[in-house]
């Protein structure tokens, strides 16, 4: 809707919410009329946000305090609307079969979505996939390089989402960045945004779902097709099932600073945590295990 459109509404609609605010506000119709024309003009609300408001009982002191937020949250709301219009537009079109079957058309994807989302160097995108945010949500995204997402992978971030390098998404993996509470039949609830961080080297297998109450996928850790995971992984973890529990690791500590070895000091796992994490859900848990099956 542009701005013409929207000075018609508040025109109309204004004129109709002054006749039901005049006898409350003590005042002539066409008075109410012009302030709400003013504050919207001010502090962009609409005429049925000054009427909950009741913004004719309210001093310029109150206004600033209570319309100007309103205001600028109308404004997130028309930013993100226009951009949710050209996302989808951007989508429906770029991912297509053609652009997946033709290398020119391949290449003017890669490109289009390079642009778009910031990706790293040596990412691919297959057929269908959507990287969008939802309910307003002034989310981000941060891709690394030779990331790989299969067809038909949905990527929410709505919330905060970084994505590193050597990362693979399976066909139809699906992402989630925000939550939702409250929510009942007799109203709606509250969203917020959640934070996501896939390190690098992980792998993720077909149909997987991560939820937003996972903060932290570690560092070359895979996950097995369908799995539904909730909570944290630990780097270098095999992790299956709904909900996704790990069942074991690539590599042992020993191996560890063999596998490292290459990379720069700063971004190395440490020892004494990889120990701890492995210990704990894998070399514990086999032996509760094998113990379980003696008896």
């Amino acid at each position: 809707m542009n701005w013409l459109e929207k000075k018609r509404q508040v025109l109309q609609y204004g004129w109709k919410d002054a006749k039901e605010i005049a006898p409350l506000a003590n005042k002539g119709r066409i008075s109410v009329w012009f302030d709400i024309i003013k504050c919207f003009k001010k502090y962009y609300v609409f005429s049925n946000q000054y009427k909950v408001k009741e913004a004719w009982k309210l001093n310029d002191e109150g206004r600033d305090q209570l319309l100007k937020p309103l205001g600028e949250k109308n404004h997130r709301r028309d930013d993100w609307t226009v951009w949710k219009y050209e996302n989808t537009t951007f989508i429906e079109k770029y991912s297509q079969t053609k652009y997946g079957t033709d290398p020119k058309k391949y290449i003017e994807r890669l490109e289009a979505y390079k642009k778009r989302y910031n990706l790293g160097e040596g990412t691919m995108i297959s057929n269908g996939v959507v990287l969008e945010r939802n309910h307003y949500l002034d989310g981000t995204i941060t891709i690394g390089k030779k990331v790989k997402f299969s067809k038909n992978v949905y990527v929410d971030y709505s919330g905060f989402l970084t994505i590193g390098n050597n990362v693979g998404f399976a066909n139809g993996v699906i992402i989630e960045t925000h939550a939702h509470s409250g929510y009942s039949i007799r109203g709606k609830g509250t969203t917020r945004q959640t934070s996501l961080v896939i390190c690098d080297d992980v792998t993720i297998g077909a149909r997987s779902i991560i939820c937003e109450g996972c903060h932290k996928i570690g560092k070359g850790a895979q996950i097995g097709a369908g799995s539904v995971v909730r909570k944290d992984i630990p780097p270098y973890a095999i992790v299956v099932g709904n909900p996704a529990k790990v069942i074991g690791f690539k590599i042992t500590p020993t191996d560890l600073l063999d596998v490292e070895k290459n990379l720069p000091e700063e971004i190395r796992t440490s020892l004494e945590e990889f120990t701890n994490v492995y210990s704990r859900f894998f070399k514990e848990r086999m032996t509760t295990l094998r113990e379980y099956v003696n008896i």
